[in-house]
């Protein structure tokens, strides 16, 4: 079973939107893409904050983001078009942040 949430309001011009989503999947699996006109400011995480192996926790525009868990979450600001998918099905990975106006 998938865990699964999004949050998020539709974004007018000029208008910040919250985006706070938390999926397990592959790395097919879409977490979140950054609009055309849009950039995105925000953190990536996983649920798995107390491995101490460097672990594969997202895809970002298909190359595998991989760090230390322990460390806290990754600081990521992205541009349009940018695409981020999870990292495993074994283990949840979040995008939280902000989306505005490039």
């Amino acid at each position: 079973m998938a865990l699964s949430s999004a949050v998020g309001i539709a974004a007018l011009p000029g208008d910040d939107k919250q985006i706070a989503v938390r999926l397990t999947g592959s790395a097919t699996t879409v977490l979140y893409t950054v609009p055309s006109g849009r950039k995105f400011k925000g953190m990536l995480t996983t649920s798995r904050e107390t491995d101490t192996s460097g672990t594969i926790i997202a895809y970002i525009n298909g190359r595998h983001v991989q760090y230390m868990p322990k460390s806290g979450p990754i600081y990521l600001e992205l541009a349009a078009g940018a695409v981020v998918t999870c990292g495993s099905t074994s283990y949840a990975t979040g995008v939280f942040g902000v989306e505005s106006d490039a």
